[in-house]
């Protein structure tokens, strides 16, 4: 299930998450971004509670969407330990995002090895 991110949940949903974040950057505007939707939740299904989804809607965090610096919609981030390990804006093909993740969840295995 998809988490509401908001400027007061925001360090608690994604910077200090122990688990991966793919966090939705959207507007229920935006073409683009509801085209991306079920896309995101297919690989949320698929990482089976690897990672969470996280979604911040603009028009609702205005503040939020400018510090993060937030240039256009949709943009996909994924998070690992508060920092961006994979930047996509635009609709992006599943499959690189399959592989970001999933190059992500591998190096966070590695190092806790």
């Amino acid at each position: 299930m998809p988490v509401s991110v908001t400027e007061e949940t925001y360090d608690d949903v994604v910077v200090k998450a122990e688990k991966l974040v793919l966090l939705d950057v959207w507007a229920p505007w935006c073409g683009p971004c509801l085209t991306m939707e079920p896309r995101l939740r297919e690989l949320e299904a698929a990482f089976d509670g690897k990672i969470v989804l996280a979604k911040l809607n603009v028009d609702e965090e205005p503040g939020l969407t400018t510090r993060l610096g937030i240039m256009a919609l949709p943009t996909v981030r994924v998070v690992q330990n508060g920092r961006t390990r994979f930047e996509a804006v635009g609709v992006v093909d599943q499959s690189k995002l399959a592989t970001a993740i999933g190059a992500a969840l591998q190096e966070e295995i590695i190092s806790e090895a």
